[in-house]
């Protein structure tokens, strides 16, 4: 059981990163979670990553109304790194990053301070988060309760489900992402600087993981805390909703980015398991990522998905995935790209779109 109660008067400084990129709109809503929190002896660094829609004079008043705020301005080049820009800033001993169209909870600093508090060797805290629709808020719990994990526990709990599904994690396909961002943690400023260490090159997501994979290497003891601190804002302009043309080919880069930490770092045999349990899976993306492709009509989506079950890299990792574990929705889907029923897999991701935009 977790006793999140202040256990020493050590205050230590807490850096809060926040990139923005064309965010005016939900800006101040997110600057003021982090400037109002319970706890005080914060930094925030705004680094605003060329921002045309005047986020970046909303930092520049920020910086003016309270000396705690650092603003950086940058050209435009991705979160990842404007992270990069902000952690090479940081004075704190923790570090906290936020997107700038999201929020926090305003104890989540102290709560995540009370942890480390309570055990001083931590090498990362997590916690929960709320999926905010514009009229719904959706709940997303990372585990059933809060946990303080080690050794082994920690490596698999933490470190190994960056990479993908394992066994029974497969029961719930939806959780794949879940650990993989930046957000929703705090770190030692020492493991947040690891994070920055592999080269950030174009992969189409999954850049947080990749941080983690570097910024967690080697966790030894870590805390769950099963609350929803961090509030994460679904768009209807964010990317999981606009069509990338190029997905394929930068996932391939993403895996075999994996594959290689896999090799450098000797991981054992079940981190190739997840990674290819990962691969298999990304059919399910691909298949959604084409449907937003508007200038296709519906045979020609179809043809990409064809194109995409019948690529040797990913047919031989789907043929791999087992189903046993998998809810029925999802066992049905998978058996039809292993079948390569490329109209199937259409219809069903075709639903599967509607329901999130319901």
């Amino acid at each position: 059981m977790l006793n999140l109660e202040r256990k020493d008067k050590k205050m230590p400084k807490v850096s809060v990163i926040v990139s923005v990129f064309n965010v005016k709109e939900f800006l101040t809503e997110c600057i003021r979670s982090i400037i109002h929190q319970t706890y005080k002896n914060i930094e925030v660094i705004l680094v605003d990553d060329g921002s045309t829609d005047g986020s970046g004079e909303i930092c520049d008043r920020f910086k003016k109304l309270d000396e705690r705020v650092v603003v950086v301005h940058k050209e435009n080049e991705g979160p990842s790194f404007a992270r990069k820009v902000g952690i090479d800033l940081v004075s704190g001993e923790f570090v906290v990053f936020v997107d700038g169209d999201d929020w926090i909870d305003q104890d989540t600093i102290e709560k995540c301070l009370m942890a480390y508090s309570q055990y001083p060797t931590l090498d990362c805290v997590l916690y929960s988060y709320v999926k905010e629709y514009e009229n719904l808020s959706v709940p997303v719990h990372v585990y059933s309760r809060s946990i303080h994990m080690k050794g082994k526990g920690a490596e698999y709990k933490c470190y190994r489900r960056l990479f993908g599904l394992y066994g029974k994690e497969l029961s719930h396909p939806e959780k794949m992402e879940i650990l993989a961002s930046c957000c929703m943690k705090m770190y030692p400023v020492k493991r947040a600087k690891k994070g920055v260490c592999f080269n950030i090159t174009e992969i189409g997501s999954s850049e947080d993981a990749l941080f983690n994979m570097y910024a967690l290497f080697g966790v030894q003891e870590a805390v769950y805390i099963d609350r929803c601190f961090y509030h994460y804002r679904k768009r209807d302009d964010s990317i999981t909703n606009t069509f990338r043309p190029h997905l394929q080919e930068q996932w391939k880069k993403l895996f075999q980015i994996m594959c290689d930490i896999i090799e450098e770092k000797s991981l054992d045999y079940t981190y190739r398991e997840t990674v290819s349990n990962r691969i298999a899976l990304s059919v399910t993306a691909i298949a959604l990522n084409e449907i937003c492709n508007r200038e296709h009509i519906v045979l020609d989506n179809i043809k990409e998905i064809h194109s995409y079950l019948n690529d040797s890299y990913f047919r031989k990792n789907i043929q791999h995935i087992s189903v046993r574990y998998m809810p029925v929705k999802w066992k049905v889907f998978m058996i039809f790209a292993k079948l390569r029923m490329s109209l199937a897999v259409y219809l069903m991701s075709r639903v599967i779109q509607i329901f999130r935009r319901g």
